[in-house]
C-alpha cells in the first residue's frame, strides 16, 4: 500500500513537471571583482550612462537606479556633481550565438541559453577609473519542451536585467 502511494506520487510529480519549461540562474561571472571605496552619506550620488547597442536591455538603467537607491545613492543626471560615474555597455544581450569576438562567453555559454555581457565603467571624482566585464546568463533547458513560451522567454529576459543590475550595484 505504501509503496502504491510513492509511486502515484512520483508520477504525479513527473506528469505535472513534464510540460513546464524551467528558468535556472546561471552564476554571474566577472573578468575582475570591483568595489568603490565606500563615503559619506552626502557623497553618494551617481552618474549612471548605459550604452545599449543590442537594443533588448531597455529595463536595465530602471533596474540599476533601484538597486543603487536601495543602497542610499542617489542618480544624478549632471555628471560634474557626482561622486562617481557609472558607464555600463551592454555589448551582447540574448542567444546570438554569430557574435565571434566574445571569447570568454563561452565559460558561461555551455550552460546558457540567454547571456548578457556588459563592460563595466566606474570613475571616481579624481579621475581614477577601474573597470570590469560581466557575464551572465540563464538556462532555460528544463523540462521536456525546448521551445520557450512568449511568458518564459520574458522571464529569462527580466531574469537577466534583474541579475545585471544587481551584480552592477554590489559595486557599491
Amino acid at each position: 500500500m505504501m509503496n502504491k502511494r510513492y509511486l502515484l506520487l512520483i508520477t504525479a510529480l513527473f506528469l505535472t513537471g513534464c510540460g513546464d519549461v524551467q528558468v535556472y540562474d546561471v552564476d554571474t561571472k566577472f573578468s575582475n571583482v570591483i568595489r568603490v571605496e565606500p563615503v559619506s552619506k552626502g557623497r553618494r550620488s551617481v552618474f549612471l550612462r548605459i550604452k545599449d547597442v543590442t537594443g533588448h536591455a531597455s529595463e536595465l538603467a530602471t533596474s540599476i537606479e533601484q538597486h543603487l537607491k536601495t543602497k542610499g545613492y542617489s542618480v544624478v543626471a549632471d555628471p560634474g556633481i557626482a561622486t562617481y560615474k557609472l558607464m555600463v555597455t551592454i555589448i551582447k544581450f540574448g542567444d546570438d550565438t554569430s557574435n565571434g569576438q566574445v571569447v570568454e562567453e563561452s565559460s558561461i555559454r555551455s550552460f546558457a541559453d540567454r547571456v548578457g555581457i556588459a563592460e563595466v565603467e566606474i570613475t571616481n571624482l579624481s579621475g581614477k577609473s577601474i573597470k570590469t566585464r560581466l557575464m551572465v546568463g540563464v538556462n532555460m533547458r528544463g523540462g521536456l519542451f525546448k521551445t520557450p513560451t512568449p511568458q518564459v522567454e520574458q522571464f529569462a529576459w527580466t531574469r537577466l536585467i534583474h541579475r545585471l543590475s544587481q551584480a552592477v550595484s554590489r559595486m557599491f
